[in-house]
Formats: structure tokens, sequence, C-alpha cells
């Protein structure tokens, strides 16, 4: 599985990313962030298409956990990832149900549950945590949820708000 570390970015996709749509943080006065692009499949790494909100929610609170976990501006990007997260969820427990038996379905059933967890709970000891938590349980349900949408048939694979 990618991790977003694992995407290419180009100044192309950036200012194209920043022309299309305003990043949803950029009036708490945070940096956009650049355009992800996934890798090529040839490579052998598995691209997801992010939407534009999520791609940028994801990267904002990697920031603010680094560099401002307590801040006031934690508290909504934390609830667009959850709200990420609880749209998604359907479609990536149909996925995980349509692996085979095998550790990678373990694994991501455990993710699963690992999500279905945090939605209960809004505590969390560390901010810090707690925005790299969301963020990355985020990543982790669109890509099983993108993963489903893709074998639907006449569908396309991508959430439409």
């Amino acid at each position: 599985m990618a991790s977003l570390t694992e995407h290419v970015r180009t100044p192309e996709s950036t200012s194209r990313a920043h022309a299309v749509s305003p990043h949803p943080n950029q009036d708490l006065g945070l940096v956009p962030p650049r355009g992800l692009v996934p890798m090529d499949p040839a490579s052998g790494v598995q691209g997801t298409t992010y939407l534009p909100a999520l791609s940028a929610d994801i990267e904002t609170a990697q920031g603010l956990a680094r560099w401002s976990p307590r801040g006031p501006t934690t508290g909504p990007v934390v609830e667009r990832l959850r709200s990420h997260i609880s749209q998604d969820l359907r479609d990536a427990e149909k996925y995980v149900a349509s692996l085979p038996c095998s550790r990678r379905r373990d694994i991501a059933d455990e993710t699963l549950r690992h999500a279905s967890q945090v939605l209960v709970r809004k505590e969390c000891p560390s901010p810090a945590a707690r925005l790299l938590i969301h963020a990355k349980l985020a990543d982790h349900v669109h890509r099983y949820a993108q993963a489903h949408r893709a074998t639907l048939p006449g569908q396309a694979a991508e959430r439409v708000r």
C-alpha cells in the first residue's frame, strides 16, 4: 500500500491544484498543500485519486501536528477528517470483506476496527497524536473505499460531493 510520501509532487500539479480549487484551510493562515500526483502504475505502486479537500485536510493535520497541535484550528480539521472517515467507512468495509482470507485482510480489518473506535472516541492524550491518527486513518479508509468503488460496474470510482 502506498503512503503519502510515495507520491510525486510536480510544479504543474501544484499550480493546477491551487488554480482549480481554493484550499479549505486558507483562512487559517496555513500554507496550502502541494498537489498529489499518484506514481506511475508501472512502478508497482498503486495510485489513489484524492479529493482536493481530503488531501488538504491530511496535509494540514500533519503540519498542525508538527507545529501547532494545541492550536484553535485543530478542532475543525479533525472534525473534517472524521467526516471523511465516516463517509468512506461503509465502502471500505465492503472492500475488506471481499478480500481473501490472508494477512492482508487481517491488517485491513484491524485498520477499519481502529477507525471505528476512533470515530466513537473523541479524547486522545496527545493532540499531535490525535491529528496524525485521524490523518492516517482517513488516508487508509479512503484507499480501501476507492478500491471498492473501482470494482463497481458502470460507476465512477470517485466520491462525489
